[in-house]
């Protein structure tokens, strides 16, 4: 299978991180079973440990500002969007 990267600018200042494959996709229940995780106060991710603690660090530096999503691909294959608002200026590291 391929892995496809890509990360953008948003109108909003802030980034778009998107990776996508071409495999047989997820089931709904199983997206949905990852975000229930992410709504528990105690998190035990199970299988699912790589995506959990990547959307609880960027929770940790972002709180509700970052918007995540899972979806199927029409032509086969998982999308997983991150949506991050505009970096402070105190964020930028010269």
């Amino acid at each position: 299978g391929n892995i496809y990267v890509s990360i953008c600018d948003t109108d909003n200042k802030g980034l778009s991180i998107c990776v996508e494959d071409d495999g047989i996709g997820i089931k709904e229940e199983k997206i949905h079973q990852i975000f229930s995780v992410l709504e528990k106060e105690f998190i035990y991710a199970g299988e699912h440990v790589g995506i959990v603690n990547l959307f609880q660090r960027f929770r940790l530096i972002y709180g509700n500002d970052c918007e995540f999503e899972i979806a199927n691909v029409s032509q086969g294959g998982t999308r997983v969007e991150i949506k991050l608002p505009e970096l402070p200026d105190w964020w930028n590291i010269h």
